[in-house]
């Protein structure tokens, strides 16, 4: 570490952390306000960093909401970033800015309110599968996380993220569930055969629920726009 004329220099280092590697860089400039600490650019902060109680908790549940409540979650971290702004002074937690590449490997968990409900919905039930998580790019800006897909592999069956979670736990998303509209359930690396299901989510990200009720009238309002089309077809011919 360095510090000159007010400025703060870590020079780039790495430790070993949860039988992983974390390693970092950055700056801050103490004469200007807010004191915001900098990464000097793309950096791979954490590398095959096993998950634990404390890292869901404060970590993981605010990156996907499979992690709300779960219990004896286990499994590999991999964490890069573009850009990371932590305020260290006279800031407040939405001035955190962070542009980065996460994904998880070997994930098991317990039980997780969220994954049961959406396994359930489709007759099956956590069971103790290996859960992989896709590379996700995301944004944390202004005090909400945005991704535009995060796949979740729960064994083979994709289970697809989007939208926005708030640090101050509220939640905008929709999941795409492992079913079609016909019944049928789709594996990863086969094709799908019809439209997959999507659902929003409700509550708040420590009680986060499947939409069920706006489910059944999407799916009305689907079946009502490709019966006029068909109508409409019929009336051209």
């Amino acid at each position: 570490m360095q510090v000159e004329n007010g400025v703060l220099r870590i020079a780039p280092f790495s430790s070993k952390v949860n039988n992983g590697q974390l390693s970092f860089a950055g700056q801050a400039d103490f004469t200007k306000k807010p004191v915001v600490l900098r990464t000097p650019g793309p950096i791979q902060v954490a590398k095959d960093v096993q998950i634990n109680k404390e890292t869901t908790e404060k970590l993981l549940m605010y990156v996907n909401p499979i992690f709300a409540n779960a219990v004896n979650v286990s499994g590999v971290a991999n964490f890069g970033c573009e850009k990371l702004a932590i305020p260290l002074a006279g800031a407040a937690s939405k001035d955190i800015e962070v542009i980065g590449t996460i994904s998880m490997n070997n994930v098991r968990l317990e039980a997780s309110d969220l994954l049961g409900q959406i396994l359930s919905a489709g007759g099956g039930g956590p069971g103790g599968q290996v859960i992989t998580i896709h590379p996700t790019k995301f944004v944390l800006q202004d005090g909400f996380l945005r991704y535009d897909d995060m796949q979740v592999d729960v064994g083979d069956n994709p289970i697809n993220f989007k939208g926005v979670i708030g640090l101050d736990k509220s939640l905008n998303m929709t999941v795409t569930l492992p079913y079609t509209v016909d019944g049928r359930t789709v594996r990863v690396g086969k094709d799908t055969v019809g439209q997959r299901v999507s659902v929003s989510l409700k509550g708040t990200i420590q009680k986060p629920e499947l939409d069920l009720g706006g489910l059944l009238q999407d799916q009305l309002k689907k079946q009502l726009e490709e019966q006029l089309r068909k109508g409409l077809e019929r009336i051209l011919r």
